[in-house]
């Protein structure tokens, strides 16, 4: 029997489930939901009185909730997937797998995706369609130790926008971004260590907050995929405050703007988490872009300008990211994106978008892959990164401005004082004479447009 009080009224409404014995019990903002061993029974809170009811024919084993979604785990019928109106949306078979030995920290749900490990191989999370129970192709994060948890972003569009962050056997905690790369080697590649020591984690479910439970306090990270785009930009949106009565057993529970830690089953500590950030990110998904900065103003907080920023940047919105530069007073990146917005080709922005973001290989393949391929701008973006040999290898392969990089790599050697020992260097600098008005005219040449971002 479960007992609902509504302390508005102080009215009592006693819920009875017979001799079926309760298996879990889930609470929305909404809805109430609880499973049985044979039925599931979802409870709309301003009338409890009639429930939607889901019945099975075998042994229920949990539930999972999203956003909007519900998942039940039964050994009969596997994982399915319902409204929380009480309709089916799609169920996936697990055949093979003893579902009764699944331990739930071990499967993560949002509208769109499952993700679950692997049982053979606890170093695999493979992710299956909400909508369809077909398992998303392409798709597999391979850990290099054991799973401990895994968790899924609640916000973004399908597979695309998505982040995994998980716990391994160690208690170190990593974020996955499972972006719109279709290679398996590439997504697996994308990966980011946000701490060790971690106990416990949750994903905000209306908003890209993440938080953790370490060993001597509790993160807030308000934009966690800017981890992916500066590491600077990360530091300055992740809050720390001071939590040290956290063991191995401690859970987190993040509802609006509320965290509370529980250590045994008991609520050590409650924090309260500032509603700007949920509403900066709610506002950024909806354009509202003006209603944006009025948030920031409002805050008065660098974090919550440095979100904006971060979003920007992700978003290519090359003014605001300006806007909340100045507000940080990151001189570097105000002044990148006030000679990026100065570039006029398509390709050649969305290469120093990529380069921004430290996807380097990324950016020098947009350039080569432009009609027709902006080698100059290639060469200048890895001597840039001192990787002359590659460099001189693009200059070899298309046949043009390899004056130009011996230019600059004997420019180099002289600031430097340096001996030149590389023999393809030795080779075609022989053959070179450098004029710096032909190899400085050639740049405007390609380019166009008069700007070229030199670092």
């Amino acid at each position: 029997k479960i007992v609902l009080t509504d302390f508005s009224d102080n009215s009592v409404e006693n819920l009875d489930f017979d001799d079926d014995r309760i298996i879990d019990i889930d609470l929305s903002d909404k809805y109430l939901f609880v499973l049985t061993v044979f039925k599931c029974s979802i409870y709309f809170n301003e009338n409890p009185s009639t429930p939607h009811i889901i019945d099975f024919k075998g042994h229920n084993l949990g539930l999972i909730l999203s956003q909007n979604l519900l998942a039940t785990v039964n050994h009969l019928s596997g994982i399915q997937f319902w409204s929380f109106e009480g309709s089916l949306i799609s169920s996936i078979g697990m055949s093979g797998t003893r579902l009764e030995l699944l331990a739930f920290d071990d499967v993560a749900v949002s509208d769109e995706m499952l993700a679950i490990v692997d049982c053979s191989n606890e170093k695999i999370v493979n992710f299956y369609h909400t909508k369809s129970g077909d398992i998303v192709s392409n798709l597999e994060v391979s850990h290099r130790v054991e799973i401990k948890s895994i968790g899924l972003s609640e916000m973004g569009n399908g597979s695309e926008d998505k982040h995994l962050a998980l716990i391994d056997k160690s208690c170190d905690f990593w974020l996955y971004n499972l972006s719109n790369s279709t290679k398996f080697e590439e997504r697996c590649a994308e990966c980011f260590k946000l701490g060790v020591q971690v106990r416990a984690f949750k994903w905000s479910e209306k908003s890209g907050i993440l938080v953790c439970l370490g060993a001597e306090n509790l993160s807030i990270f308000y934009f966690p995929e800017a981890a992916f785009i500066d590491a600077e930009l990360f530091s300055d949106c992740t809050e720390k405050r001071k939590f040290s009565g956290s063991s191995a057993g401690s859970k987190v529970s993040f509802v609006g703007d509320k965290v509370e830690v529980k250590v045994n089953g008991r609520i050590e500590r409650v924090f309260f988490i500032s509603p700007l950030s949920s509403s900066l990110q709610e506002n950024f998904g909806k354009k509202r872009f003006e209603r944006c900065l009025e948030i920031c103003r409002l805050s008065n907080d660098l974090k919550i300008w440095t979100v904006l920023a971060a979003l920007s940047i992700k978003n290519r919105k090359i003014d605001l990211s300006i806007e909340a530069f100045a507000m940080t007073k990151s001189a570097d990146k105000l002044d990148f994106f006030k000679k990026l917005r100065k570039i006029a080709g398509k390709e050649e922005r969305n290469s120093e978008y990529a380069f921004f973001r430290n996807k380097t290989k990324e950016a020098e393949d947009i350039l080569l892959q432009s009609s027709p391929p902006l080698v100059h701008r290639a060469l200048k973006l890895n001597i840039r990164q001192f990787k002359w040999a590659r460099a001189l290898e693009l200059a070899v392969r298309y046949d043009t401005h390899i004056d130009t990089v011996v230019a600059y790599r004997r420019r180099h050697m002289e600031l430097t004082k340096g001996k030149e020992r590389d023999e393809n260097f030795i080779k075609y600098g022989e053959n070179v004479n450098v004029d710096w008005r032909a190899v400085l005219g050639k740049e405007g040449d390609e380019r166009g447009d008069g700007m070229l971002l030199d670092g």
